[in-house]
């Protein structure tokens, strides 16, 4: 008898949630997919939707509607519930009532039994997963926000375009701080196909000069405002990002990626939750990784750390 032993629940059904659940499913990452949302009869019909798909997928996970008793068996939950985004590119302004939404689901899910691994989506990400934290009563390790891995998505994708169209995944580098319009772009760690792309930019600036690190970094910034003006939300991006951090999990990758985590002394900060490189694997969160930055980083970073500060409630 095959045994399950690889649950995911979603809890909040709207876009973020879709685009999380099919990524899921579509990467055969779990063996029972849950999906819960207040309204039942939309999480029927997005699980019966997603079960007609699956035969066409390379896996062939499960997935059903679930409520919060089933939670006590689950793995790892993901919280993308918010409200709808605001108008003018600042996400600190959906605080107030996204803190309220998730920490309604966080106390619920505790109270039915829940000892697993959180993940959150909801923005103003690194503020929100501070509020899951300690709405929890969870260790640090198990709480963790999606934070800046999109962004730094974001940025190898711009740089492999700048680089004429280079493989994504010969692209590295970081973004960190805030997921949001205040984050630090680490350029001193960005690498092209394994050499700096601050020293291709020098030897060849024809080539790989054309748009200023500034413009660059407007671009990585403002790319979900521009996704959302033109659709009215961003789903496949975030939703792939959460996939990747359960795979990290599910998989004990021990895989270094950039998301939101509770700081206790690294980077010189303490009692608050911010993006910085951290280790993912079985048991969630497990070490924090100090990159080396240039001095004028650590100021950009700094900054970053500062309005985070300023906001966690």
């Amino acid at each position: 008898m095959n045994k399950i032993s690889r649950r995911v629940a979603i809890i909040g059904l709207g876009n973020v949630g879709l685009g999380t659940a099919v990524t899921i499913l579509n990467q055969g990452i779990t063996d029972e997919l849950l999906l819960i949302d207040r309204n039942m009869n939309k999480a029927e019909g997005e699980a019966w939707d997603m079960a007609n798909a699956i035969a066409f997928f390379t896996s062939q996970s499960k997935v059903r509607v679930g409520t919060y008793a089933d939670l006590k068996d689950v793995d790892i939950i993901c919280i993308g519930a918010s409200a709808a985004p605001p108008e003018g590119g600042d996400r600190i302004a959906e605080l107030k009532q996204n803190a309220n939404i998730v920490r309604s689901i966080v106390r619920e899910s505790v109270d039915n039994g829940f000892n697993g691994i959180f993940i959150i989506q909801s923005n103003p990400v690194d503020i929100i997963t501070y509020e899951a934290l300690k709405e929890s009563g969870f260790p640090t390790h198990r709480v963790i926000g999606t934070g800046t891995l999109l962004d730094t998505g974001r940025l190898r994708q711009v740089i492999a375009e700048i680089c004429g169209n280079l493989d994504i995944r010969s692209v590295y580098g970081f973004t960190m701080g805030e997921h949001g319009n205040s984050q630090a772009l680490i350029w001193s760690s960005v690498r092209a196909g394994g050499k700096s792309f601050l020293k291709m930019r020098e030897q060849n600036p024809e080539k790989y000069a054309q748009l200023s690190l500034d413009q660059i970094k407007a671009k990585v910034v403002d790319m979900a405002w521009e996704i959302i003006e033109r659709k009215g939300n961003t789903a496949f991006g975030i939703g792939a990002a959460a996939a990747r951090i359960i795979r990290c999990i599910f998989r004990d990758e021990k895989s270094v990626i950039p998301i939101s985590t509770y700081l206790d002394g690294e980077y010189g900060q303490k009692g608050f939750v911010a993006s910085v490189p951290a280790v993912i694997g079985q048991n969630g969160m497990e070490g924090i990784i100090e990159i080396d930055m240039t001095e004028e980083e650590k100021i950009d970073l700094q900054r970053s750390f500062d309005l985070i500060k300023k906001h966690s409630l």
